[in-house]
């Protein structure tokens, strides 16, 4: 299988990201159950909209797996910094605080959406107090006819291998469904689940790349 993993570049990739994301993670219960009341094509604009906002930064990185001109898989991550860096994510450098991403959420999801960037601005300031400035892998996606072909890890080897020529450490948070995916990764736990206030079952595990 000839895969090939290139950067994201244009209108018709951050569309077909938000594709991949939502047939990737649409059959998990848990993306079931925090998008129950959303429409499937507004979770599909939101995330092509958070791609094309990532384009535009300097320190975004979007990936995509291409296989016979179709987009099977992405990538998106960003450098950050932790909580004390607030003119720096605010000035758009984390692409949900960016109004055209914002602007259309609505209610519990907005609630949720909170928590969760709460939560992860905490876990940032743990990574960073450790390591220093770090890339922080927001999505990883595979359609899921071609899921467990290895695509996963060669777009996560793409991403490492251009984090560790800028010195950067790699993190993300995790679903508890794939947190499995995410020891194969060399990912480890380091910091009690992400959870949200109004809703228990709403969780993520923050985990960082074993050196």
């Amino acid at each position: 299988m000839n895969v090939n993993i290139r950067p994201a570049s244009s209108p018709d990739d951050c569309q077909a990201i938000g594709e991949t994301y939502f047939q990737a993670y649409y059959g998990l219960s848990w993306f079931q159950h925090v998008n129950a009341e959303v429409n499937p094509e507004d979770i599909k604009n939101l995330m092509s909209t958070i791609a094309s906002v990532l384009l535009e930064q300097s320190n975004g990185l979007v990936l995509v797996a291409e296989q016979d001109g179709q987009i099977v898989g992405h990538l998106m991550a960003w450098e950050r910094a932790n909580v004390h860096a607030w003119e720096l994510e605010n000035g758009s450098k984390n692409p949900y605080y960016n109004p055209r991403v914002t602007t259309n959420l609505r209610g519990r999801t907005f609630s949720r959406w909170v928590d969760q960037q709460a939560g992860i601005r905490k876990f940032a300031e743990q990574v960073e107090g450790q390591h220093g400035r770090f890339m922080f892998i927001d999505t990883i996606a595979v359609l899921p006819e071609f899921q467990h072909q290895g695509i996963g890890r060669k777009l996560f080897r793409h991403a490492t291998e251009k984090a560790r020529s800028s010195s950067l450490s790699v993190a993300l948070a995790s679903p508890q469904e794939s947190l499995q995916a995410c020891e194969k990764l060399r990912l480890a736990p380091m910091s009690n689940p992400i959870v949200s206030r109004d809703d228990d079952r709403f969780q993520l595990v923050p985990t960082m790349l074993m050196a």
